[in-house]
């Protein structure tokens, strides 16, 4: 009798993997990227900021009728106005100005969230209860440390690497 082949478990996409930007995609209330940012988002004309420093890509997260339970509109105001005061800030010293593409603003909203989220001890919790609760399978190679390890604090947290995160492996 024919020795049983064992079937691999479906290969997860690479962004399925990324266990921290699922997490701050489930605080958006959105699945993907593209979910995130329409085509309106993603259009270059989206890539400027009003008067009052208010970037058009705010506005267009912000214009649902319904505000997120997690981010409310007023927290993603103030991350904006902090990505437009740095942006600012070094436009001051440039003789081109920088214009944030969709995805450029996209990754610096991330930050300003996951920032947030770390400097609040209770929020790091969720994050770790996520990364804990997903299957060893799903998680990217980084991440598969925290499979094993206690919850790590915030002074560790923020200074750990890629290369520190695999030799725990």
């Amino acid at each position: 009798m024919p020795a049983r082949r064992k079937t691999a478990p479906p290969q997860l996409k690479f962004d399925q993997k990324l266990v921290l930007q699922q997490w701050i995609f489930s605080l958006l209330e959105a699945q993907d990227i593209y979910r995130l940012c329409d085509d309106e988002f993603r259009h270059p004309d989206a890539e400027k900021w009003d008067t009052e420093n208010v970037t058009e890509y705010h506005r267009l997260l912000t214009q649902r009728a319904v505000e997120r339970q997690h981010l409310p509109n007023a927290l993603l105001r103030a991350f904006d106005g902090n990505i437009v005061r740095h942006t600012m800030a070094i436009n001051g010293r440039r003789a081109e100005l920088i214009r944030w593409r969709y995805d450029q603003y996209t990754a610096l909203l991330f930050t300003e969230i996951y920032l947030h989220h770390l400097q609040q001890a209770g929020r790091r919790h969720e994050l770790n209860k996520i990364i804990l609760l997903t299957p060893k399978e799903e998680l990217s190679l980084e991440w598969r440390c925290f499979k094993t390890k206690r919850e790590i604090p915030a002074t560790e947290f923020q200074r750990l690497t890629k290369s520190d995160l695999v030799k725990t492996l």
